[in-house]
């Protein structure tokens, strides 16, 4: 494409002061808290065909003891009677008319179709206790119920307003086990943009409180022993995890799998796809151990074999949308390809320069702490699904300065877990080896972006380039191309989405829902308006971030190292990526590597500098028309130590009540269990 024609519609400052709309989707946390004789999920556990199969076949002699003893365990010995992503249930009588409704068209096979008939699995929501009816349903569902309750209550709304909150019922969401609660309007103020935004969450994550509280009193939970909690927590939960190991992925998927009522016409579908997305991403976190031997990490057949059934699913995340008006207008009426062309070229040269600035965000503003003992230190289990999103040598890098950081070093050598559990735990308290902790876990655990091939590049600008990258990675058994795309940033096309913007889909947990939020949105803001004056500039193409796989994996090892706490990375002395030359130009501490001759070492905080200096060069203008040089001031702190970074809030809780100054002085499940007990409250 020729930068005079096709760039016209583009040149009206896209993505400037008064251009922009925004709105935030957030991933919650559920837990119900009672006793196991009241609470759905161990009911559900202990009625299941797997459990009385069990239990009959361990009477039997058929099984050994010790599964049943372990599963027993976790069921009765729950110290806090916290059961984290259970059911709830209620009286069929507390619902009101309009509930009813509700509920009645969200268990319709098909929404569209008020001739469709009832969903198939409609007993599974559905139960009698002492004659009387009850409803059992995901907390997710349970809130827009609630809601829906709320609005049908006489004599508390007048019509009006009652039919203004009708709009926001399918705002309460659920394709994964956690509730998706969706901005419940669209931003779009010409003053203070990012902190409209941050204000509309806080108001709908408050909101979201209230009606939690409102559903305990009015379907009167407490009655059945049920007591519900609604909060912001990036990982899987500490348990889950544990039953996890303990039960077939079937049941797993029974207990976890979002049903889906809320937020599509074919729920049964929709809960479908959620099946095969646990299904597929389980294959393939099985499939990064022949990666990992091919790579030479895994030197020997002595591994780990991860389960069949992965948790990566119930990690929970912020997505922050920004749009364009502009841009959105044109393509919409201009009505031709010319634009869904262009549109898509010049979207996908956007994500490819974004990437190289997120590394500011992560630590800084989101954050998901996770404290790894020695006996996990697994390539094969604490790699998650890097060997799908790196390159072989960036991995290779990545690992080996990984166990470096690690506290598992004793008389000059260092030590790695290498087999049974039994071995390494004894390793770890005889040598008391520390293992790790990482700032950002959910960033590892999960797989956030797919990886170019050398046959089919995800950014390079052309029409269904990501369909075509699935349709191979399907082929290699990394990835299924069912599935939507996975990626930190992605694109919002006006044909697809309805408008033209970016989606960010790194960001994990903030410890300041207000700050923080408005921070990053105006960072993300800038970044995009910034990486357009690039391209509208002429200084960046297509061609100055070449759509190679090592390309690729150079600019988003600094995304995991980030994430990792890694605090050096390498960069080919000869890179054909021109920005990140640009960037690395600005940086101080650079030198050539005595290990990797053909690479620049890279020190991290070197480099996040070094971005904030590139922007502050080439976007001068874009932060005086913006308004948010006090948002670089606060980023440029916090990479400093000036102020604290998200990281350091969220952990300096816990040092302080165990007055220690590292995380890696406490022991890691009591780290990782007082942590989820800090998100409880944050």
């Amino acid at each position: 494409m020729s930068q005079n024609g096709e760039l016209k519609f583009f040149v009206n400052n896209p993505f400037g002061k008064g251009d922009v709309t925004g709105g935030i989707e957030t991933e919650l946390q559920t837990c119900v808290i009672d006793s196991r004789d009241n609470v759905n999920l161990p009911l559900h556990i202990r009625n299941s065909s797997y459990y009385k199969n069990l239990h009959k076949r361990t009477k039997n002699g058929e099984y050994s003891p010790k599964k049943l003893q372990e599963l027993d365990k976790f069921l009765n010995e729950n110290r806090d009677n916290t059961w984290e992503n259970s059911y709830v249930y209620f009286k069929d009588r507390y619902l009101n008319n309009f509930a009813k409704s509700v509920l009645d068209h969200d268990l319709l096979s098909d929404k569209s179709d008020p001739l469709s008939g009832k969903r198939s699995d409609i007993e599974k929501f559905i139960f009698y206790k002492n004659g009387e009816k009850y409803w059992r349903f995901p907390v997710s569902y349970f809130l827009k119920i609630s809601f829906a309750n709320y609005i049908g209550e006489d004599n508390i709304l007048n019509q009006p307003s009652k039919n203004i909150l009708k709009k926001l019922l399918d705002r309460f969401s659920n394709d994964n086990t956690s509730p998706e609660v969706i901005s419940f309007y669209v931003v779009s103020e010409t003053e203070n943009f990012a902190d409209n935004l941050a204000k509309e969450n806080c108001k709908r994550f408050l909101f979201t409180q209230l009606l939690t509280i409102y559903g305990i009193k009015k379907f009167k939970l407490e009655e059945e022993g049920e007591r519900v909690m609604v909060y912001h927590s990036p990982f899987t939960p500490l348990r889950q995890k544990r039953l996890n190991e303990l039960i077939p992925d079937s049941l797993y998927r029974e207990l976890f799998t979002s049903p889906c009522l809320s937020g599509w016409d074919r729920g049964e579908e929709k809960k479908r796809y959620m099946e095969l997305c646990h299904l597929s991403l389980s294959r393939s976190y099985l499939n990064t151990i022949g990666k990992l031997k091919d790579v030479g990490i895994i030197k020997n057949n002595l591994i780990i074999l991860p389960n069949t059934s992965n948790t990566c699913l119930t990690n929970n995340g912020i997505h922050i949308s920004i749009g364009s008006k502009l841009i959105t207008d044109k393509v919409k009426s201009s009505n031709t390809r010319f634009y869904t062309i262009a549109e898509k070229h010049y979207s996908d040269l956007v994500i490819k320069i974004v990437e190289h600035f997120i590394p500011l965000i992560i630590q800084n503003y989101s954050a998901s702490p996770y404290r790894i003992p020695f006996r996990d230190l697994h390539p094969e289990k604490i790699l998650g699904f890097l060997p799908h999103e790196l390159d072989f040598t960036h991995i290779r890098m990545l690992y080996r300065r990984w166990m470096k950081k690690c506290f598992n070093k004793r008389f000059g050598k260092r030590f790695y877990p290498f087999g049974p559990l039994w071995i390494d735990n004894t390793i770890e308290k005889i040598f008391n080896l520390k293992g790790d902790t990482v700032p950002d876990f959910r960033l590892i655990d999960y797989f956030v972006a797919l990886m170019s091939t050398d046959n089919s590049p995800a950014f390079d600008g052309t029409l269904n380039n990501h369909a075509k990258l699935k349709k191979e990675l399907h082929e290699m058994g990394v990835f299924d191309e069912k599935l939507s795309f996975y990626t930190l940033f992605r694109g919002r096309s006006v044909n697809e989405n309805g408008y033209n913007g970016f989606e960010g889909r790194f960001y994990s947990c903030f410890y300041d829902l207000r700050e923080d939020t408005k921070h990053v949105s105006n960072l993300q803001w800038l970044f995009i308006a910034l990486a357009y004056k690039l391209i509208l500039s002429g200084s960046i193409t297509h061609q100055e971030i070449p759509d190679d796989p090592f390309v690729e994996s150079e600019r988003r090892q600094l995304v995991f190292a980030a994430a990792i706490g890694i605090p050096t990375v390498y960069i080919k002395k000869d890179t054909k990526n021109i920005l990140i030359r640009s960037i690395i130009s600005h940086c101080k501490n650079t030198r050539i590597s005595k290990r990797y001759p053909e690479y620049i070492r890279v020190e991290l905080k070197d480099y996040l500098n070094a971005v904030i200096n590139f922007i502050i060069k080439e976007g001068k203008d874009l932060l005086e028309g913006l308004d948010i040089k006090d948002t670089i001031n606060d980023v440029t702190d916090r990479v400093n130590g000036i102020k604290k970074s998200t990281y350091i809030r969220m952990i300096e809780p816990i040092l302080e009540s165990h007055n220690v100054k590292y995380p890696i002085d406490i022991d890691a499940d009591l780290f990782n269990r007082e942590l989820e007990s800090f998100f409880g409250i944050l």
